[in-house]
Formats: C-alpha cells, structure tokens, sequence
C-alpha cells in the first residue's frame, strides 16, 4: 500500500509542477492571410517588447514568451502589434484588458488578405 501512495504522490506532485510551467508561458502568434511578405511583427506587452520576424504569405508563426518577465499592474493588460513590411509600418492591433492583471495562454494576431486585423 506505501508503494501506491508514493506513485500517486509522484503522479500529482508531476501534474502540479506541469501545470505551473504552462501557466508561467504566453504564445504569440501571428496568422498572415495576405498576400504580403512581412519583415516582422512588434508585440509590446506592458514592459515587453519582442519580434517575430520573415512571415511568408499565407502562412502562420508564433513565438511564446515567459510572462514572468511582464510587470503586471494586476488590473488590465495591454498588448500592442504593429506590422511592417519592406520596412514600413502596413497595420497595428491592439488589446486590452482591465478586467484580469494577468495574461491569456495565447493570443493571436489575424492579418487579413485585405489587411485588416484583429488580436485576440
């Protein structure tokens, strides 16, 4: 019966410790359905500034950030993109939050095909 107990403490303790790493990580992606190449995308989140960059038409990428590097106020979030291509500012999205102080799992950006975009 002691056997039982250790492997059932071992399973919780490995669900527990999964389950704080994954809350600890926010994933970024950027959907592009335009027919633009794009040089990159600037996500600024709170303090937090970081690119994705070389996105192809049609296509999709995503970077995941530690959210324990965001100074949080813990009442609103705000996340800002802006997209360029051949190094011009094409489009932003925008997000923001006042009802939680911590950030989503993942958030994504759609570049539409006729460039509009939404970020949730």
């Amino acid at each position: 019966m002691r056997l039982m107990k250790k492997i059932a403490l071992v399973f919780v303790c490995g669900i527990f410790i999964q389950c704080i790493y994954f809350q600890k990580r926010t994933t970024f992606t950027v959907e592009n359905k335009s027919d633009l190449f794009l040089d990159s995308v600037v996500f600024k989140v709170n303090n937090v500034t970081f690119s994705i960059k070389n996105i192809s038409p049609s296509s999709e990428a995503r970077q995941t950030i530690k959210t324990d590097s965001v100074r949080t106020n813990n009442h609103d979030v705000m996340i800002t993109a802006s997209v360029y291509s051949k190094g011009k500012l094409v489009k932003g999205g925008f997000y923001y939050n006042d009802l939680s102080g911590s950030l989503n799992p993942t958030y994504v950006l759609v570049l539409k095909a006729d460039l509009t975009t939404t970020l949730k």
